[in-house]
């Protein structure tokens, strides 16, 4: 508003308060002169599988309602079900047998204006692009939160496109399979409407972002594979869809128990992200968010709320009608299963979006910032021990994660380190170090690492055969720390079967009328 003048008549204000009294008299005009400047409309696509797409831990259930509730006009959503079932899981919608987006009629779940509520082909959607801003919807997952805070934090309207799909392997998001298809053909028809509400002057052009969630279905995958299709993918996406960042959500390892430490466990998938994460040949590549790591004991689940919302309830905007207010402070709260509740998504999406605003406004230099480097197991390595020619594995993780590659990783003469594969090995006995310098240029002491010789192999004793099973004994050698024995049955190849201090064991776990070498 620029100039604003009311001029009030005061000679008669009871004539004046009804013009009909007085018809020649009419109410004194206020002008008001606005000046109106297209809003920037930030992109961003949502790709993965089940967490990201909105599937909610079993014990909790569906709870659209409890999603973040976006001011009206500051949030459109898209959302592309990938299954027909979905629709109504994940969106509280009917559906018809086979509804479900696929790369052939994207066009259908694409919204031909951002405030038309029609799709591409000029049909009804839907799933309104007003969803999430609706007191009467909402959606499970992230969606909403982490577009909520966007436009908190940077004053941008937001339009989420969720293309993800529960379940589903890195592998078919490589180019030319089939969640890669159904991707670009999502994005492509987003970016059409996008462009065209651009030119339009109803908004300019902001970031074109994608928040990647995906890889507790290739838990059995080495780093280096899951990277190699990681980067096919990245390079795909990013030429056709002018993707600018990839903001990762920290993935769970899928072994075990799903409310345990060893959802900690440094998986291939969870090993690369963070190495993509902390490295300088991804730059367009973070880590923003892991809080859900936290998650994963009661005291955990207890502290990290309690830190966000010291009040006790939730700072974000709910419905009338939502299930929570007050922070959760059970673990069963949060998650029981590989998924999780309404309020933890909310949480997965709010810290997402913070961690994305540091990288696209260039904040990533944290403060307070620390690196660590985990082993297997998920837990810091302490003082690591190897043997020449041996490896072993080193993650580096940061804290806050998005400041990793506030980091450059070293390591000193003659320990080699591999990023791609996060695995350390050295040809010669010594003390190394695996360590990092700060953008600062400040050297900070990292990982020591002792290498001892990988001695030759013990001279055999004798084999024989018991009751029990094979029974093997060696000469014990000067300096060993310990043995390590292989296996192979005829035309087999070689296995560990056992590492050790002794110099005799038996294996049990043989067949009758087997050589075994």
């Amino acid at each position: 508003t620029e100039n604003t003048e009311n001029t009030e008549n005061t000679e008669n204000p009871e004539e004046s308060e009804n013009p009909e009294n007085n018809p020649e008299e009419l109410p004194e005009i206020i002008t008001v002169n606005v000046t109106v400047v297209p809003a920037t409309l930030t992109l961003m696509f949502l790709l993965g599988q089940s967490n990201m797409e909105g599937s909610t831990a079993d014990n909790t259930g569906y709870h659209q309602e409890d999603s973040v509730l976006c001011k009206e006009g500051t949030v459109y959503s898209t959302y592309a079900p990938s299954l027909d079932y979905r629709f109504k899981n994940i969106a509280g919608l009917d559906y018809k047998k086979g509804e479900y987006c696929k790369d052939t009629n994207a066009a259908e779940y694409v919204a031909g204006s951002l405030t038309s509520q029609a799709n591409m082909k000029g049909e009804k959607l839907k799933y309104r692009t007003d969803t999430l801003c609706d007191e009467d919807g909402g959606k499970s997952g992230l969606d909403a939160a982490l577009a909520y805070e966007w436009n908190r934090l940077s004053g941008e309207k937001v339009w989420a496109v969720n293309a993800a799909e529960g379940g589903s392997q890195i592998k078919n998001w490589i180019p030319g399979a089939y969640n890669y298809k159904r991707s670009v053909a999502i994005g492509k028809l987003a970016l059409q409407t996008y462009n065209a509400e651009i030119e339009a002057g109803h908004y300019k052009r902001g970031s074109i972002l994608a928040f990647w969630n995906q890889g507790e279905s290739n838990i059995y995958l080495p780093a280096e594979d899951y990277m190699d299709s990681f980067d096919k993918f990245r390079n795909g996406i990013k030429s056709e869809l002018g993707i600018e960042y990839f903001g990762l959500i920290s993935v769970l390892s899928n072994i075990g128990s799903q409310v345990s430490g060893s959802q900690l466990k440094m998986t291939g998938p969870r090993a690369a992200q963070y190495s993509m994460a902390a490295s300088r040949n991804y730059p367009d590549v973070y880590m923003v968010a892991n809080a859900s790591e936290s998650w994963f004991t009661e005291g955990g689940t207890y502290r990290y709320f309690a830190s966000e919302y010291p009040s006790g309830y939730l700072d974000y905007p709910l419905r009338d009608n939502a299930t929570i207010g007050k922070v959760p402070t059970k673990l069963s709260e949060v998650h029981n299963d590989l998924h999780y509740s309404q309020v933890a998504h909310n949480e997965n999406g709010i810290q997402a979006a913070r961690g994305m605003y540091r990288v696209v406004t260039g904040h990533t230099n944290a403060q307070y910032h620390d690196m660590n480097w985990k082993n297997y197991e998920g837990t810091n390595l302490g003082e690591y021990s190897l043997l020449t020619g041996d490896s072993g594995l080193a993650v580096p993780v940061a804290t806050p994660c998005w400041s990793a590659k506030q980091h450059t990783i070293g390591a000193s003469k003659g320990l080699s380190y591999n990023m791609r594969t996060c695995l350390i090995s050295a040809k010669t006995k010594g003390t190394y170090e695996l360590y990092e310098i700060s953008d600062y240029g400040q050297y900070e002491s990292g990982q020591i690492i002792k290498v001892s010789y990988s001695c030759a192999a013990p001279k055999l004793k004798y084999t024989q055969n018991t009751s029990n099973g094979i029974r093997i004994s060696w000469e014990p050698m000067e300096g060993a720390v310990k043995y390590r024995v292989y296996w192979k049955t005829a035309g087999g190849s070689w296995k560990v079967f056992k590492d050790t201090t002794a110099t005799s064991l038996i294996d049990t776990a043989v067949n009758y009328g087997t050589v075994y070498y």
